[in-house]
């Protein structure tokens, strides 16, 4: 035997209310506020045979291009992208979104 179940509207508006209530606490926990972010030190390591590069390194090698080919100075540079080829043993760069290149690795 089935037993039918009568709720009032005033019940029903109490139940979605306190669906409501429950959707918005849920939200607010996965809420991620400004001053609770953290900056995650990373490091980046290349290895080839024989030779290991770390990002500073490879950094290092495009800005000495930077300078050595293009005559420019350091503080010039905004960004620098670099592409890295272990098949071809080259890092190719961009900097400034404009300049690009490629060093050895």
């Amino acid at each position: 035997m089935t037993e039918k179940i009568t709720i009032k509207a005033d019940e029903t508006m109490k139940i979605e209310t306190q669906a409501d209530k429950i959707k918005k606490i849920e939200t607010k926990a996965y809420e991620i506020k400004e001053e609770d972010k953290v900056e995650v030190e990373t490091a980046l390591y290349l290895q080839l045979p024989g030779r290991e590069y770390s990002k500073e390194d490879l950094v290092k090698k495009v800005k000495e291009e930077w300078r050595e080919r293009f005559k420019r100075q350091n503080h010039e540079i905004r960004t620098i992208d670099i592409y890295l080829k272990p098949e071809e043993r080259k890092a190719y760069y961009v900097v400034n979104k404009e300049i690009s290149g490629d060093v050895d690795i």
